[in-house]
């Protein structure tokens, strides 16, 4: 069985971020960096310990039989990055000529108002691959309440933004449609 050693990297200039590592000798590689929350610090002798500390857990960790997880040989995905105010501009730009003209403006009336909610709670610039489901029906409530939406149109509305999104990701600038997890409204009888 290898010997690996567990180490910590430090930067020259101490402002940069720093990381526990496993390396294996034999090999002459690092089969894994660990960052766990120890650059959350401001201050240089926090994140020292904080790193210490993470280093002598991952110690224990091999010594009782963990055996860490080789880096994979397949590229990682690269998100385009685009900003939660421009997501529905986005998706509606991809759409556009796939679908009817009435359609369409169903489409981009919904994109008005989620572009005016995202605006007003202060997200616009906000990167899209950080939103998740409650963000979303965050906005959605928000614009029901401000259109006075049935619950039925709220439902309508919500599939129409989940299109869009499904298309950001099929275009590689999220990961996963967070509309998607969104629950709907219980429609009225």
């Amino acid at each position: 069985m290898r010997k690996l050693e567990v180490k910590i990297y430090i930067p020259k200039n101490r402002t940069g971020d720093l990381y526990v590592y496993i390396y294996d000798p034999e090999r002459q590689e690092i089969q894994k960096k660990l960052y766990k929350g120890i650059n959350s610090y401001p201050d240089f002798e926090d994140r020292l310990f904080a790193a210490q500390d993470l280093a002598k857990a991952t110690e224990l960790s091999l010594k009782s039989g963990w055996k860490p997880k080789k880096k994979s040989a397949l590229p990682t995905l690269q998100l385009k990055v685009i900003s939660i105010g421009e997501a529905g501009n986005v998706g509606l730009k991809y759409i556009e000529e796939k679908i009817s003209k009435g359609t369409f403006v169903n489409y981009r009336c919904m994109v008005n108002f989620y572009n005016k909610a995202v605006k007003d709670l202060g997200w616009i610039d906000e990167p899209v691959s950080d939103l998740q489901p409650h963000h979303i029906e965050t906005i959605l409530l928000k614009i029901k309440g401000e259109r006075s939406w049935t619950n039925k149109e709220y439902n309508r509305q919500r599939i129409n933004l989940q299109s869009l999104f499904r298309i950001l990701v099929q275009k590689f600038y999220i990961k996963d449609n967070p509309v998607t997890k969104v629950p709907t409204l219980q429609s009225e009888r």
